[in-house]
């Protein structure tokens, strides 16, 4: 995945699906989106895997959203200063899926609770040059306590009834912070040199003692 031609690091692997968090994409953000299946340019890192690239608008004028649910809300701003040479993008967003979990086979207190922020800003020196910079940082929690699990299967003959009861928990941590840096450099009309780097860092945790 890229973001405004910066790669993307998603570190952590889920175990099960309840425990995946926001992804990186901010809807609220994107202006447009880019899918490519695989063999796609030297831009890309030159890899035969998919790779999803992703802009952000570039505002214009001051604005922003706000959107709230039973799941979650977010919060989006955007605008421009320094007479259009500054422009400024801040999303953020948090997601609580307990709804959804609560209505899995197995029963339960879940307390799932993700949440990130990210942040594009640009400065447009003269025609030729500009710096934007790319921040993000997200921090995901999932902790279950399960209490029993009720499992129907068999033949239409002979309907069977499985039930197991649990003691202990479960607790996942994943904290990620990643930042970007980009020059840009337009010499000519057709021609557009970038010069990007880009740093992240991450702690992962994963406690259970579960036992059925």
């Amino acid at each position: 995945m890229f973001v405004n031609d910066i790669q993307i690091y998603r570190p952590f692997l889920v175990s099960v699906g309840q425990q995946e968090g926001l992804n990186f994409v901010n809807s609220a953000l994107t202006g447009s989106i880019l899918f490519s299946a695989g063999g796609f340019g030297a831009e890309y890192g030159d890899k035969l895997s998919s790779v999803l690239d992703v802009k952000y608008i570039k505002p214009e004028e001051f604005g922003g959203s706000f959107a709230i649910s039973l799941l979650g809300g977010e919060l989006s701003l955007g605008g421009t200063a320094a007479k259009n040479k500054f422009t400024y993008l801040v999303g953020t967003r948090y997601q609580s899926n307990s709804y959804i979990l609560n209505s899995l086979e197995t029963k339960g207190e879940y307390k799932p609770r993700f949440m990130d922020i990210q942040s594009q800003f640009t400065y447009q020196f003269n025609e030729k040059w500009n710096l934007s910079f790319l921040g993000y940082y997200s921090n995901n929690k999932y902790k279950v306590i399960p209490s029993d699990r009720e499992t129907d299967f068999g033949t239409i003959q002979e309907v069977l009834r499985f039930k197991v009861y649990f003691d202990g928990n479960e607790t996942d941590g994943y904290e990620m912070l990643q930042g970007g840096l980009t020059l840009g450099f337009k010499p000519r009309k057709n021609v557009d040199l970038r010069f990007i780097a880009s740093a992240y860092t991450t702690q992962e945790t994963e406690t259970y003692d579960i036992q059925g």
